[in-house]
């Protein structure tokens, strides 16, 4: 018999697969946690303070409402690891396709009473927040059809190369997930180590925002965010005594991403020296880095060899 704990969450269960193989997932449980996690922010940053105004207007809180916020944001703030988002708690959620699963891999890591609470929490909020969450079933089948169509497209492709060159671990591969956000509002983007996050309404056309040159834009830039602290912080060292940091990552990233994918898909008819990008310096940049990144892949080298380097003196040679 199931534990009388998980019958109060399983109104959640319009169940979403998360493929194992896709890049780009949904999971309802995430985007639940996300939810809640950011309302009991309240105005801690840009976001909860966005979701926190439009929820207040929408479903005006009550006292009780807000108490309940503090419950959930005490015992999650009591797992939460310093300076980033994923820890036991929040990837209870994020490894669950349903509300119901999360409830079951929270129970592994935090206290019976605790869970007691966060279970009461979210059946508080249940008649509101399935209003929301009833909205991303316009992500059902959308996200499948788009990793589809892109690893047809060979998209994924340019990104698994950059991988291999950044030679990390397969744990830190790229995830792509989407999140509900209002209709009002612009999509909003969040990387967090290997994770992106994509915030937007479950009804806009995705298909539009995810194109090859946003989607490994993204990604690749995921790769420099999983790098460990040390590394991360020796490679910023060493290239903005040189390069300039406004739209530095953009840049390289569109270069050892969607240029790349260009190359291997247009072929004969890659043009390398079209406009990228409106500032004429960051054009230069992302030719001469795509040009460097790819000679490092023909000659077999690796992102923690003299890459570093070999990008402060492109930025360099720029300067004068």
């Amino acid at each position: 018999m199931k534990n009388n704990l998980f019958k109060s969450v399983l109104i959640f269960l319009i169940t979403f697969t998360v493929s194992a193989k896709g890049y780009l997932n949904y999971t309802q449980a995430g985007d639940v946690f996300h939810l809640i996690d950011l309302l009991s922010k309240r105005y801690e940053n840009e976001s909860s303070k966005l979701l926190y105004k439009y929820w207040s207007k929408k479903f005006p809180l009550s006292l009780e409402d807000n108490n309940q916020l503090d419950n959930f944001k005490k015992i999650r703030s009591k797992y939460k690891r310093v300076n980033s988002e994923f820890d036991k708690f929040s990837l209870a959620f994020y490894r669950a396709d349903s509300v119901d699963g999360a409830m079951k891999n929270l129970k592994k890591v935090i206290k019976k009473d605790e869970l007691k609470v966060i279970v009461g929490v979210l059946r508080h909020f249940r008649p509101t927040a399935s209003k929301i969450i009833g909205q991303s079933q316009g992500f059902k089948g959308k996200i499948a059809l788009l990793d589809k169509a892109l690893k047809k497209k060979k998209v994924f492709k340019a990104y698994e190369n950059a991988f291999k060159f950044f030679g990390l671990k397969k744990n830190f591969k790229a995830k792509v997930y989407f999140l509900w956000w209002p209709e009002s509002q612009e999509a909003k983007v969040e990387i967090v180590q290997n994770i992106v996050f994509i915030k937007v309404h479950p009804l806009k056309n995705i298909d539009t925002l995810m194109t090859p040159r946003f989607v490994l834009g993204q990604m690749v830039s995921s790769l420099f965010a999983s790098l460990p602290g040390v590394h991360k912080e020796n490679f910023e060292k060493t290239v903005f005594a040189s390069c300039e940091k406004k739209n530095f990552y953009d840049v390289i990233s569109y270069s050892m991403g969607h240029l790349a994918f260009l190359q291997k898909t247009q072929k004969k008819e890659f043009n390398l020296f079209q406009e990228h990008f409106p500032s004429k310096k960051d054009n230069i940049k992302s030719i001469l880095f795509y040009e460097l990144y790819q000679s490092e892949l023909k000659q077999r080298q690796k992102f923690f060899g003299k890459f570093a380097n070999q990008v402060k003196f492109i930025c360099d040679q720029l300067s004068y």
